[in-house]
């Protein structure tokens, strides 16, 4: 890899001239970059001679809930987050699907403006509503292990292009069978606490896609060139000094936030850049 082109603010083209490049875009835009940078050598996208590029986009299931309790508990004044637990983070033999998912307690309502709003009230039945319930919520979410699965994917759009001519991320997500039998599972999960927790009434309780904001996968790392993207060091099989440095590197997503996995990746990476680079290797 030789250089990148880019745009400035005032809409003028430059190329700057690199011996290491490193892409750090994301697991939607880090493919998109890669594949819409084509040559003769690389006609399927920059690094892409595996065609996997893309492939395996993965994100946490995310199950969203809160619940009205009896006492007042006043959850809202304290952070958001709370207890974890990953009690039914394996893969248990009497269940029908592969691995599990974390639970987290969160405190449900963030204010007094977020509860009226989702209150869907007004006038005196709201303030009726506010006396009766406001500080007696409190949640509970998920963040679920999503098997990855080559149909979830981000490529290009043929026909969408941004405002320089280059074809968007178009994204294929959908759940499948093991994503939607461990859904079940969870809800039903979530509702055993609450019922013995004392709750006397779930408020909401669905799932969010996109909604933990985990995205992972895509650049999948693995010592096979023929079915991953990169190296152990977030090297590209292919190019030998490209780098694709975040989430897209993973191949599993765990029933963790990734973001400190990113960091240790990135932080592992880029030493082996400096290593490899005062070496002359890159």
């Amino acid at each position: 890899a030789k250089s990148v082109v880019y745009v400035d603010q005032d809409g003028v083209e430059h190329e700057q001239e690199a011996r290491v490049i490193v892409v750090s875009a994301g697991s939607i835009q880090s493919p998109r970059l890669l594949l819409n940078s084509t040559s003769n050598a690389f006609p399927d996208g920059l690094g892409n001679s595996s065609g996997v590029v893309g492939k395996y986009f993965m994100q946490h299931l995310s199950l969203f809930s809160e619940a009205l309790f009896p006492d007042r508990i006043d959850s809202y004044r304290g952070f958001n987050g709370g207890a974890t637990s990953q009690d039914f983070a394996k893969t248990q033999a009497n269940q029908s699907f592969a691995r599990g998912w974390q639970t987290d307690l969160h405190n449900g309502i963030i204010g007094p403006v977020q509860m009226a709003k989702q209150a869907h009230l007004w006038g005196k039945p709201l303030k009726d509503y506010m006396r009766r319930n406001f500080g007696h919520v409190a949640g509970l979410l998920t963040i679920g292990e999503q098997l990855p699965d080559e149909r979830n994917r981000v490529a290009l759009d043929q026909e969408v292009k941004d405002e320089y001519g280059m074809p968007v991320p178009r994204i294929t997500f959908e759940l499948r069978e093991n994503d939607q039998s461990m859904l079940v599972a969870m809800e039903r999960k979530l509702k055993e606490i609450y019922d013995a927790a004392g709750a006397v009434k779930i408020l909401k309780m669905g799932i969010r896609p996109g909604g933990g904001a985990h995205n992972m996968g895509t650049c999948r790392m693995g010592n096979d060139p023929t079915t991953s993207v990169l190296n152990s060091f977030c090297q590209s099989h292919d190019v030998s000094n490209l780098f694709v440095v975040d989430g897209s590197c993973f191949v599993t997503g765990g029933t963790a936030n990734p973001s400190l996995t990113i960091h240790a990746i990135a932080a592992r990476a880029s030493a082996y850049i400096v290593a490899e680079g005062r070496k002359m290797n890159l």
